[in-house]
């Protein structure tokens, strides 16, 4: 467990490291634990869903505004401004 924390402080946008967490902290039997990281895994699968889109189409505000909206909801302001 302590091993993925450190990696997902290297590259926290990775959702791997969480899916690894998640079943080290099934394994443990630490349910609560086990889902904020499967939560965050759904987050970052949306967002990397949402970046696709914005690039595939660079010009189009929606797709921009989409994300910065998911963002604003996950609470990380500063990526959604």
């Amino acid at each position: 467990i302590l091993d993925y924390t450190s990696a997902m402080m290297l590259d926290p946008d990775n959702p791997k490291y969480y899916l690894h967490r998640r079943e080290a902290y099934l394994r443990q039997g630490d349910l609560a634990n086990a889902k904020q990281d499967a939560d965050k895994v759904a987050a970052l699968q949306t967002i990397l869903s949402l970046s696709a889109a914005v690039k595939a189409r660079p010009q189009d505000a929606e797709a921009y505004l989409a994300r910065g909206k998911h963002h604003h909801q996950t609470g990380d302001e500063t990526r959604a401004l």
